[in-house]
């Protein structure tokens, strides 16, 4: 499994759903908290006018741009 690190930037896999609102698959996002157990993805979307920041699992984004 991938391990992202903070503001690491991400694109959904598939669609994510924010308050009624669905963010398609392919939405860009960046990491904004990392928990460990169980192993999560806080992420910040621009699209997220509400700031609802969802935690999201590894697999359903991929790294476009990583901190390392």
């Amino acid at each position: 499994m991938m391990r992202y690190q903070l503001f690491d930037t991400v694109r959904t896999l598939e669609p994510i759903c924010l308050g009624g609102k669905i963010l398609p698959a392919g939405a860009i996002g960046v990491v904004v908290e990392i928990f460990q157990q169980p192993y999560g993805l806080m992420i910040e979307f621009a699209e997220d006018k509400e700031l609802i920041l969802p935690v999201l699992q590894a697999q359903q984004v991929e790294p476009i741009k990583t901190n390392r």
